[in-house]
């Protein structure tokens, strides 16, 4: 792995019933790696899954805690193209909002992220 660098800064999410998705796409060697960080308060309960998509592969969904901490999801390994985080509540928010803050960072040598 090379050094990471950020790709947009700290972004804000909010979401209801659903989830929050946020495409990205990486360039450059034949194997990157990402980083996601999240930071989303424990009210309403329910911590984070976050659940990476692209190149006809789905990651395995990777759970983060909802405590006004920030917290890591990894991906290595990836071949570079285009992708999607999806964030989801582990928990029904019937009707409430979760909000938090967001960032990616990578290793590749180019990159693009929707703001």
């Amino acid at each position: 792995m090379g050094e990471f660098r950020d790709i947009m800064g700290n972004k804000d999410f909010t979401f209801q019933e659903s989830a929050e998705t946020k495409e990205l796409a990486i360039r450059g060697h034949s194997e990157v790696s990402l980083r996601m960080f999240v930071r989303s308060s424990p009210d309403p309960a329910g911590d984070i899954t976050v659940t990476l998509n692209g190149l006809g592969t789905t990651k395995p969904p990777v759970t983060l805690a909802a405590d006004s901490e920030f917290h890591m999801a990894l991906w290595t390994g990836l071949r570079p193209g285009h992708y999607k985080a999806t964030l989801r509540c582990t928990q029904p928010l019937n009707g409430r909002q979760k909000t938090g803050i967001y960032a990616f960072a990578t290793d590749a040598p180019e990159f693009e992220a929707d703001q």
